[in-house]
């Protein structure tokens, strides 16, 4: 349960390091996980409290998603913040 509960930590701690240093995630899932759903971006953005274009310029990984907006989204999606925002990917891409 611990090693459970500090993966999930660690995972929100390098989410909001890489958006605090305004960070672009390029590779966002979001859109696939979305329609997976059969949500609309329109939907979604009233569900976040944001408009429509900010959302859709979240799904294209032109805005910096705030870390309380994606754990919103990763709610509403119920789905994981990695699957959405592949931290691996974007820790490789740090490295590279």
């Amino acid at each position: 349960m611990y090693t459970l509960y500090y993966i999930k930590t660690s995972v929100l701690f390098v989410l909001f390091v890489l958006l605090s240093k305004g960070e672009i995630m390029k590779r966002l899932n979001l859109k696939a996980e979305r329609i997976k759903k059969g949500f609309s971006a329109e939907y979604m953005a009233s569900l976040l409290d944001v408009s429509c274009s900010s959302y859709y310029k979240y799904e294209g990984g032109k805005n910096n998603i705030p870390l309380s907006k994606a754990q919103q989204i990763s709610i509403i999606l119920d789905c994981s913040l990695d699957t959405l925002f592949p931290v691996s990917e974007i820790l490789q891409k740090e490295g590279d």
